[in-house]
């Protein structure tokens, strides 16, 4: 079975104790470069990118929510699933 595959668009756990919980749970992480406090890190089009493929998304962050990338990673995951079957 593959790994679960974590997008963490904003790291919080400055320990890394959380992310290796997740990891020994099998789960594959791919970290973001922004932190809750500072509001720089991937743009919205980077973040797009970085969660294709991706089963979840996590993070907390001081800026605005990226909703959009939940909305298009599901678009993606969506269409490469084939088309709807009735």
């Amino acid at each position: 079975m593959a790994k679960a595959k974590v997008f963490v668009f904003a790291p919080a756990d400055p320990t890394g104790e959380a992310h290796k919980m997740l990891e020994d749970a099998g789960c594959e992480l791919i970290l973001g470069k922004a932190n809750w406090d500072t509001p720089q890190g991937d743009s919205e089009l980077e973040m797009m990118k970085l969660a294709e493929g991706c089963d979840a998304l996590m993070g907390t962050s001081i800026r605005s929510t990226p909703t959009m990338i939940a909305c298009a990673a599901s678009t993606t995951a969506s269409s490469s699933a084939g088309p709807a079957r009735s």
